[in-house]
């Protein structure tokens, strides 16, 4: 089956269009975004559009999730993604004006104990180059979950192994790790946690009661959950434990487009909810000020070539010869854009059930272009194509591969422990031939669907992937004697599971599917909510136990106590740590007396995932047991809050 290049040729996006000016604006405005519907792949948005202080226009089309008739509304709080950035500046800005945090002070003022590898550089890095994107920080462990203060300091606390390959203040680099160390700033210097900070300091003296960045109140807004990339629709997304430290950065914030509206307005107003004064606007100039640039799409790519700025929490770009105010945000399953035209004090938002950052812009309009020609019919003025590719997806060819060489394809092929997309980590892809005879793929993570899509082959190891989304690029690992080993896509690689290994190991899935790994299938294993024991039926005098607990290092022997009630610690080895699979593990070995009998113990502790393994055995065959179990448990470990 090859692709075929669709262009949506609708009102919305198609040159030569001038729109009446005798029509209601608010009824044009709604006309265009029921077009924009029909077009876009979203099973539902949301959009606000606010011009001189006020709202103008704001509702939901379509449904909040498939299957569902529950419209999307004006008020569905739904991930705004990395928007969240604007409101930590807005919060550090405050603090300014308050005269408590200066921007071109060293971060070390406001967190003394931050530092990289490299000290001499990171304590270089001001509070303005956490903001404007130029500090040089990137990565950290984006695995710590619950409390967001904690989450903070954690991620500080891990940047230490970090290098800094650029000098700070140097260049421009996006990085959601600055953002949460600004995020933790305004931890330490309000008092507050930063989530607190936010409801307090922005959200409630907004009148923005569907937003929260706090998990204990999504159940009560009733928030989306957003949807993954199918073949030609969504696919409904689950909850996923998502990562309290890049709370600041936009990994948990849920807003509505009503909310958007009271924000925006906010910000034309000069700062000023309700005669409150949230803000002066000399601060909103120096959020919307350039501060470093970077390449803007180039005209194949639909642009004009001409740099992006960053200035604080905000881009600010030329486009079209009006000056542009914007930041989008996406989440693994949901998206948002928000522009601003300051000069005619209009500025709109719009929020998607989706990740639509991910769609394929060779057929769907960018959520850019979209509020991009908003302006355009509100101002009574052509559409225009504007981030739009002007040239056919490079992707597309003629190959087809030959229907003898498709099985081999054919199988399951799991993460293979570390490296590549972070969305793809703990996934497992499934190939198998379509009603059609093409090949398709099915991606999921335990048992929850999270992609969907066929493979376009190029040539008889390359191919691309083809649905809703961006095409991917696929590489298969291939023996000379033709035999598939594993595949790289996007550049993640996958391991195939051979049919020995799916003879001899199964997948054991504990705490309502929150962990899972493979396990040997001669060992007979029982689940009890979040725990589980096996016995090895060859000599059951080999146990594995373990399963969900929070622990601190101090209590590590009190698990084992807690786990073997009768037996007598007689010796305690060393503490180690190793990696293995995607995870660091804490190993310790004992020795206990049961009975007048020695056994030898072995635990193992993911203390990022709160999960524990322990493994006994009589005296001398802790050995060969740790080697038929662990290697291939750790390696294929996942965790349901590790994978958001």
């Amino acid at each position: 089956m090859k692709a075929t290049l669709i262009l949506i040729a609708s009102l919305f996006i198609v040159p030569g269009i001038t729109y009446g000016q005798s029509e209601n604006l608010n009824r044009r405005i709604d006309q265009y975004f029921l077009d924009v519907h029909k077009a876009v792949p979203a099973p539902g948005f949301s959009v606000v559009v606010v011009k001189e202080g006020k709202v103008i226009f704001t509702k939901g089309f379509g449904v909040e999730r498939i299957g569902s008739q529950k419209p999307f509304t004006r008020r569905t709080s739904t991930a705004i993604g990395s928007l969240t950035k604007s409101f930590t500046s807005m919060a550090i800005m405050q603090l300014v004006e308050q005269e408590k945090v200066v921007l071109d002070d060293p971060v070390i003022r406001y967190l003394p104990e931050f530092r990289t590898a490299n000290k001499n550089r990171s304590d270089k890095i001001t509070v303005r180059m956490l903001l404007n994107n130029t500090s040089s920080l990137y990565g950290g462990v984006s695995q710590n979950f619950g409390n967001t203060d904690q989450s903070l300091e954690r991620l500080m606390v891990s940047l230490q192994s970090i290098y800094l390959k650029k000098e700070p203040g140097s260049s421009y680099e996006y990085s959601n790790t600055a953002f949460s160390l600004a995020g933790l700033i305004i931890s330490r210097v309000s008092g507050i946690s930063y989530t607190e900070y936010l409801e307090q300091y922005l959200f409630h003296p907004l009148g923005m009661n569907r937003s929260t960045t706090d998990p204990d109140d999504f159940g009560k807004m009733q928030v989306l959950y957003g949807h993954h990339l199918g073949l030609d629709a969504g696919i409904p997304a689950e909850r996923v434990i998502e990562s309290g430290e890049m709370i600041p950065a936009g990994s948990m914030l849920r807003s509505s487009a009503e909310d958007l509206g009271h924000y925006l307005a906010v910000l034309q107003n000069g700062g000023i909810s309700e005669n409150q004064q949230i803000l002066t606007p000399k601060s909103i100039e120096s959020m919307w000020s350039p501060q470093i640039g970077f390449p803007g799409l180039s005209f194949d790519q639909g642009g004009d070539g001409k740099e992006i700025q960053y200035g604080l929490g905000w881009m600010i770009s030329e486009v079209e010869g009006r000056t542009l105010v914007h930041h989008g945000g996406n989440t693994e399953t949901m998206s948002s854009m928000t522009i601003l035209y300051p000069e005619k004090q209009m500025a709109a938002s719009i929020l998607f059930n989706i990740n639509y950052f991910s769609i394929d812009q060779h057929k769907f309009q960018s959520e850019f272009g979209i509020l991009n020609n908003l302006f355009h019919l509100i101002e009574e003025e052509e559409a225009t194509d504007f981030g739009t590719p002007r040239i056919p997806d490079p992707t597309l060819n003629d190959y087809q591969l030959p229907d003898s060489l498709k099985q081999r394809f054919e199988g399951v092929y799991r993460y293979a422990g570390s490296g590549g997309s972070s969305f793809l980590q703990n996934v497992e892809l499934q190939i198998f031939p379509d009603p059609d005879k093409q090949l398709e793929v099915l991606a999921k993570r335990r048992k929850t669907e999270i992609m969907n899509f066929t493979m376009d082959f190029t040539n008889e190891v390359n191919a691309v992937s083809r649905n809703i989304g961006s095409p991917q690029s696929i590489h298969f690992k291939v023996r000379p004697d033709g035999v598939v080993t594993g595949l790289y896509f996007s550049g993640t690689e996958f391991i195939k599971l051979m049919p020995d290994f799916m003879k001899n190991y199964q997948l054991l899935e504990v705490g309502n599917s929150l962990f899972s790994f493979y396990f040997p299938t001669r060992w007979e294993a029982t689940i009890h909510g979040d725990r589980f024991r096996a016995i090895n039926t060859d000599d059951p005098s080999i146990t594995v136990s373990g399963g969900q607990k929070t622990m601190s290092i101090q209590e590590i022997e009190g698990l084992v106590e807690e786990e073997l009630p009768n037996h007598t610690v007689s010796f305690e080895g060393a503490e180690m740590t190793g990696i293995m699979g995607n995870d660091l593990w804490l190993q310790k070995s004992f020795l206990t007396l049961y009975e007048g009998e020695t056994y030898q113990h072995l635990l193992l502790v993911n203390d990022i995932a709160d999960f524990y393994m322990l493994i006994s055995t009589p005296f001398g065959k802790l050995t060969t047991a740790v080697q038929v179990v662990t290697r291939i448990m750790m390696e294929t470990f996942t965790s349901n809050s590790i994978a958001s």
